[in-house]
Order: structure tokens, then C-alpha cells, then sequence
């Protein structure tokens, strides 16, 4: 039996490493960072809002100006960290004006509530379940700072494995339009996987993340790579430095898979059946890349999704 029908099937493929990835360690990886794992972006699953800037109810502090000294919670090389920095330069403000607590995102929560820091660079649903449980406020928000949704595999499997990556793609395209037309049936699942509150789970399904965007990687991802790319030079993560950034982003994109399953920005249908498979598909992300895992193919349930993995903010980014 073939690769395609073993996934189909249900039966673990050897050498599977489609991942759900963070778009930062993504190019580090591509431009020879310090674990060499070349892979590229070969689709798009949303655009989420997933940072933002949080603080304690009551706190005096409104904007990234405000910051200027104060104990500041983010965890370095994250969405949340990169969102830090460039809400910070909106202000005439770098890192270095202020007093940078490097903490994985829940502890970031964590100090935040205690008052070991006053403002914390939050990922959802992490931030989502402060604000409903803690009262935390998000004092500033812009999704242009955000990075997107990216489906990456690595290179030997797109050159050994194509008609597998091409069954992960086109499952979560499909998934991406389920989704999109149905939302409350999405934030359920994402609260029943995630083990979150369904208000949270509703307010980053719907609220904070961005269903209707073309799936085919391209020039918007490019452009958010051209932002962090001096972050990631500078950081010292990266073997060869500003030059080998700016090649592994100018090789970054294979989108033939998702031109392939049609990946364009859709409007939500009004009506749309629930697709159906021979068995559960076994791809799986990496647990702390902070992307969700490819969507199952399993036959669904009725009113929920084909892709029962499929979870906006599932984890750390």
C-alpha cells in the first residue's frame, strides 16, 4: 500500500514531518540555525491575532510608551516577543527600555497576576482565559504585528513524499472552510481539545482569528518575514547572519500543494456538507511548535468538523 493510503487508512507513514510551525523558528531553521531542519511553508491555515500586550485590571499603563521601564513579561523568539519589539519601536521604545522578563507564555500569565511584572506579551488562548478569569485588558492590539497560520514540511519529505503533503494540504484547506462557516462548532472543538473555557475558546475562534485568507503561502507572508528578519539576524540564533536570513526567505515558499487544492480566500457558505473519509489521518505537528496538528480525515460526527485537530492558538507559538 502506498503513503497516500496508509495516511488514508489511518497507519502511521514513515518519515512524516509535516509541521504547523511558528514562522520565526521557521526561518531560522531554513537559513541554518543551530538545529539544521531545512523545511519550507507549503500552505496557510489563518491569520490569527494571537499577541498582544496584556496588564493587570487597574493597571495605569495604556500604551507600548507606557512601558518605558517597566518589568515586561515575553518569552524571547515567540510571535509574542517579535509583537513585543515592534510595538515597542511604535513608540520610539526598543527592548532595551525596558526590563525584559524572559518567561515561557504561561508563566508570563503567572507574573502578571502576581505582580512580579507589569505588563506581559500574551498568547491566546493563554491570554484569552486571563482576561476572563484574572480581569487582564489588552491595552494594545494590531494584527499586522502578528504572523500568520503556516503548514511547513520539511524538504526531503516534499521530495520523497509529495502525494502525502498533498493530501495534508488539501485537508486542511477543506478544514479552513468548515471552519469558516462554522465558527461556534470550531470554538467547541478547540475548547474540548485544548481543555479551555468555551467563552475563550469563542473569543479567539471568532474574535481573534482570521479564517477567510487564501491558504497559498506568498507575498503577505513574505512581507511579515521582512519585518522580524533583523530581529532574527541580530538575535546570533543564526549561522551566516543577515545574508543567510535573507536567502532562506527569498527560498522559503513551495506553494504547488496549495495552488494544487485551490487554497483562495473564501466567504463563508451558507451551507456546507461535512466532507467524509475512509479513516483518521495520522500527521501530526510538533506538540510545542504552537500550530495545530494537520486535520483529521476520520469520518466526522455529526456537527463537528472534519478536522477535529484543527485548533487556532491550540498552544505556544
Amino acid at each position: 500500500m502506498g503513503a497516500v493510503g496508509r495516511l488514508q487508512q489511518g497507519q502511521r507513514v514513515p518519515a512524516l514531518r509535516l509541521r504547523g510551525h511558528r514562522l520565526d523558528r521557521r526561518l531560522r531553521r531554513a537559513a541554518g540555525a543551530r538545529e539544521r531542519l531545512p523545511i519550507k511553508v507549503i500552505g496557510i491555515y489563518s491569520q490569527p491575532e494571537w499577541a498582544a500586550l496584556v496588564v493587570g485590571e487597574g493597571s495605569d499603563i495604556s500604551s507600548p510608551a507606557d512601558l518605558a521601564g517597566r518589568a515586561v513579561a515575553a518569552t524571547p523568539g515567540t510571535d509574542p516577543y517579535f509583537f513585543l519589539v515592534q510595538a515597542l519601536a511604535e513608540a520610539d521604545l526598543g527592548i532595551e527600555d525596558i526590563e525584559l522578563q524572559p518567561l515561557q507564555h504561561a508563566d508570563g500569565r503567572s507574573a502578571l497576576e502576581g505582580g512580579s511584572v507589569e505588563a506581559w506579551s500574551g498568547l491566546d488562548p493563554i491570554m484569552g482565559a486571563a482576561e476572563v478569569e484574572s480581569g487582564a485588558q489588552l491595552v494594545y492590539r494590531n494584527v499586522d504585528f502578528n504572523t500568520y497560520g503556516f503548514l511547513n514540511a520539511t524538504e526531503d519529505f516534499i521530495d520523497h513524499h509529495a502525494d502525502v503533503a498533498q493530501v495534508v494540504v488539501d485537508a486542511y484547506e477543506e478544514a479552513r472552510t468548515w471552519a469558516l462557516a462554522n465558527l461556534e462548532e470550531t470554538a467547541q472543538l478547540l475548547a474540548d481539545a485544548a481543555g479551555i473555557d468555551l467563552e475563550v475558546a469563542t473569543t479567539v475562534i471568532t474574535e481573534r482569528s482570521n479564517l477567510d485568507v487564501s491558504g497559498v503561502p506568498g507575498e503577505d507572508q513574505l512581507a511579515v518575514l521582512e519585518a522580524i528578519s533583523p530581529m532574527l539576524a541580530d538575535s546570533g540564533d543564526v549561522a551566516g547572519g543577515a545574508d543567510a536570513v535573507e536567502q532562506a526567505r527569498a527560498e522559503i515558499i513551495h506553494d504547488a500543494f496549495a495552488l494544487a487544492a485551490g487554497g483562495g480566500a473564501v466567504s463563508a457558505p451558507t451551507d456546507i456538507p461535512l466532507p467524509t473519509s475512509t479513516g483518521p489521518a495520522t500527521a501530526t505537528a510538533t506538540p510545542d511548535s504552537g500550530a495545530p496538528p494537520p486535520p483529521s480525515a476520520a469520518a466526522p460526527r455529526s456537527g463537528t468538523a472534519p478536522a477535529c485537530a484543527w485548533l487556532p492558538g491550540r498552544c505556544c507559538r
